[in-house]
């Protein structure tokens, strides 16, 4: 069984990579390195924790070789990374992190009726993000460095663009597709080992059919990310106004050096943002 606690942690640790810089670098181009860097480690550490004990259940219960059980070794195998993302580490933020929750910022949300748990996090790089779409695991977060950086306008500005994510629900939505997108990987894997190539080992199933599809799939995928960042800006811009947000992105983008200015499969470039939010004028 450590042979196997060894397999699957190497292969987590791949998937981090694939996903934190394979990505971010190939595809988003939108986190700083550092952010990445720091997220890597958190998310890495838990997830090896319960695959651990996943497989540990798993081989104890002897369901390795039936095809129930290869389907939810797969399942877990490859979609732990983004239940966790999405699913568990909302929950454990609001659990773990009270210390971290910013009054001031929930109630630049509650003015306008919106409650949202708002935490502040450490990790090097200027950067809002929403996070968890389940009741009471839905959070938004928001760097140190993104406060010292922009005025309250513009975090206020931004923070209401994180709002429009949990309010037009585009976090089910991704991660829906990426489930389905998983399950049909998951069924193509489970058919090749009961009836084609049982002999293959768990890392040559994964990588030789999983791994390239799923990149080219994750590739194209995350194109449907910039249509809602739209709505998300248009939400926002609908609540202050448009000069409101395209000033809040402006000043975002010179906080982070050009950032929002650099092609991104996931996130219109600026100006693409600025002609959209121009249009509510």
């Amino acid at each position: 069984m450590s042979d196997i606690f060894i397999i699957v942690i190497l292969i987590n640790f791949f998937m981090h990579l694939f996903y934190f810089y394979g990505i971010n670098t190939i595809v988003t181009n939108y986190f700083p390195k550092t952010y990445l860097k720091y997220e890597f480690r958190s998310s890495f550490l838990i997830t090896s924790i319960l695959f651990i004990v996943f497989y540990y259940i798993f081989y104890t219960y002897m369901l390795d070789g039936t095809l129930l059980g290869d389907f939810i070794n797969y399942f877990f195998l490859l979609s732990l990374f983004y239940v966790y993302a999405s699913i568990i580490k909302p929950y454990l933020i609001i659990l773990l992190n009270k210390k971290d929750r910013s009054k001031k910022y929930e109630d630049f949300l509650k003015k306008h009726n919106y409650y949202y748990p708002v935490f502040i996090t450490d990790p090097p790089g200027k950067n809002a993000y929403a996070l968890g779409f389940l009741p009471k695991g839905k959070v938004i977060m928001i760097t140190k460095e993104m406060i010292n950086s922009m005025s309250d306008r513009d975090i206020e500005a931004i923070l209401l663009h994180e709002v429009g994510h949990h309010q037009k629900k585009h976090l089910p939505y991704f991660f829906s597709i990426v489930l389905f997108v998983n399950i049909i990987m998951i069924l193509i894997l489970v058919f090749v080992n009961q009836h084609i190539k049982k002999e293959i080992g768990i890392i040559d199933m994964v990588f030789m059919i999983w791994g390239v599809p799923y990149a080219l799939i994750m590739y194209y995928l995350e194109y449907i990310r910039k249509p809602k960042e739209l709505e998300a800006d248009a939400f926002s811009a609908k609540i202050l106004g448009a000069e409101v947000m395209i000033n809040a992105l402006n000043n975002f983008n010179m906080a982070t050096e050009g950032r929002l200015e650099k092609h991104s499969n996931s996130h219109p470039v600026l100006s693409k943002r600025i002609k959209s939010l121009e249009k509510l004028l």
